[in-house]
């Protein structure tokens, strides 16, 4: 691995002009954390409803017979996928039957540039930054862009050699049923496809030149053991065709999203055997997971617009690098403890929009816990500060209220 070592210096002034430029920043980062926050729980109560009403509403069949009675229903159905169309790659010519999809990944040996930073600041507030970039080479599927790497002298291919490709079926089978390329496009589960010299002489002989097979996959290059970059490594996968479960409103002798009172239409596509109330207990979970994800990111977003709205005042106090560091984690402290508090206000307000009666009594609640912890504090002994004693031959004051 090799490495440089860059060294820039900016005065306290250069410091506290960027950071009031990132208060700019800092404010949009806040005005999008409250639509993140209050949507994505308007997003988790419909979908929620939405996956309860179809639970209910869900209806086993079987596979073998199209019943109209159905029509129009939210079904369950468990079959095999039988496909009888062959995919093939328009590039290398490789070919997948029975599989419900077929991808290329093309990766490019390259250089990779990393970045380590110190800062150190001094009395007057200059701050010295000590970057150290290294350099070293990896396959990858992205095309990895030097022209902005800090030492000009590694350097990549400018474009990928071929693009990436995924290939599904038309149609197929599913018992009496019939999927369509919007359901097969949902089987993600890709096996590798182990290349072998027959598949290298399949290839057409205008794509097949420079290439070679290494490990059950194409390779373009001198050496496989010791790549160069620009080197090439094309690897397939399918998606074998089998068992597989599908909910959905029955159309025919297909399937397409069923509508619900709450708003999110379902369509769940998967492969293997999978109960109906397995279905949907993935789904809730996928639901409460995604909610959180969104609860985090909106705080986030929070927390960093904040912490760059306050920037100015580390940087100004900075001039004495303790003072600085002092102010920085009190700044930090602050933007938590505010974003932290303004995103559950956010969110209580939401639940009050979406599930009223949920936001509410958690308002209730929450203000009978306060009034509690209130009452108690009175109570607690010690918790009145006792009035000086009275002057000889006084009267007794009042008891403290």
């Amino acid at each position: 691995m090799n490495s440089n070592v860059v060294i820039t210096r900016r005065n306290v002034f250069q410091r506290l002009g960027d950071s009031i430029k990132g208060i700019l920043l800092g404010f949009l980062l806040i005005a999008i954390s409250f639509p993140v926050l209050f949507l994505n729980e308007g997003r988790a109560v419909k979908t929620a409803k939405s996956l309860q009403e179809g639970a209910a509403a869900v209806v086993s069949v079987s596979a073998d017979v199209v019943d109209p009675a159905h029509e129009g229903a939210l079904v369950h159905v468990i079959a095999t996928v039988e496909v009888d169309e062959a995919l093939t790659d328009d590039i290398f010519g490789i070919v997948a039957h029975s599989a419900t999809g077929l991808k290329r990944t093309v990766e490019m040996f390259q250089w990779r540039e990393d970045s380590t930073t110190q800062t150190r600041t001094s009395v007057g507030g200059t701050e010295e930054r000590v970057t150290t970039y290294s350099y070293r080479q990896e396959w990858s599927s992205n095309l990895i862009r030097s022209s902005s790497f800090n030492d000009p002298g590694y350097r990549n291919p400018t474009e990928m050699p071929y693009p990436e490709m995924t290939r599904h079926p038309s149609t197929a089978g599913f018992g009496a049923f019939q999927l369509t390329s919007a359901h097969l496009t949902r089987f993600t589960s890709f096996q590798p496809i182990h290349l072998t010299d027959e598949h290298l002489d399949a290839v057409p002989a205008s794509a097949r030149a420079g290439f070679g097979i290494h490990n059950g996959a194409l390779f373009r290059g001198a050496d496989p053991a010791s790549p160069a970059v620009g080197d090439v490594r094309i690897t397939f996968s399918q998606a074998p065709a089998g068992a597989a479960t599908v909910v959905g409103r029955q159309t025919g002798d297909s399937f397409t999203a069923y509508p619900t009172q709450a708003g999110r239409p379902l369509l769940f596509v998967r492969s293997g055997v999978a109960a109906a109330d397995e279905v949907f207990s993935d789904a809730m979970a996928a639901n409460t997971f995604l909610t959180w994800v969104l609860r985090f990111v909106g705080g986030l977003l929070m927390f960093l617009g904040l912490t760059m709205v306050l920037k100015p005042l580390s940087v100004l106090a900075s001039v004495l690098p303790m003072a600085g560091s002092i102010v920085a984690t009190g700044t930090g402290i602050v933007a938590f403890i505010i974003s932290a508090s303004v995103s559950l206000v956010v969110i209580a307000i939401a639940w009050i929009v979406y599930r009223p009666l949920l936001g509410i009594g958690l308002l209730v609640l929450a203000g009978a816990i306060a009034l509690g912890l209130k009452t108690v504090w009175k109570k607690a002994p010690g918790a009145a500060v006792p009035s000086p004693a009275p002057a000889s031959g006084g009267t007794e004051p009042p008891p403290p209220f």
